[in-house]
């Protein structure tokens, strides 16, 4: 819940950018 807090905050920073990508590369790698 933290996460989704985080990102439905505008605080988004550089930094969370690739916090993010690597959780999308988790998602995808769960898919395969």
């Amino acid at each position: 819940d933290d996460f989704k807090l985080k990102w439905n905050s505008d605080e988004i920073e550089v930094g969370n950018v690739r916090e993010l990508r690597e959780f999308k590369d988790k998602l995808v790698g769960l898919k395969d």
